[in-house]
């Protein structure tokens, strides 16, 4: 519910484009990508990828799906 969100939070909607959906990319200070513990399936690598490409901070849960995929190692 859009009225119940915190004051420091934003909802945007967008067109389902590529170029939308990258300037929100652009636009985000981190890209937050939480996911379930539960997931079976990759989940978020592909925004993880598109985020890091754009030099965007990720923040991404650790699961089944995404351990071992990135290190902490340069």
């Amino acid at each position: 519910d859009q009225k119940n969100l915190p004051p420091n939070v934003e909802l945007h909607f967008e067109d389902g484009s590529m170029a939308t959906w990258i300037e929100h990319l652009r636009g985000a200070k981190l890209i937050a990508i939480p996911i379930q513990e539960d997931a079976i399936r990759s989940c978020g690598i592909s925004l993880c990828l598109e985020a890091m490409t754009l030099g965007k901070p990720v923040v991404m849960t650790e699961g089944p799906t995404t351990t071992g995929i990135f290190s902490d190692e340069l």
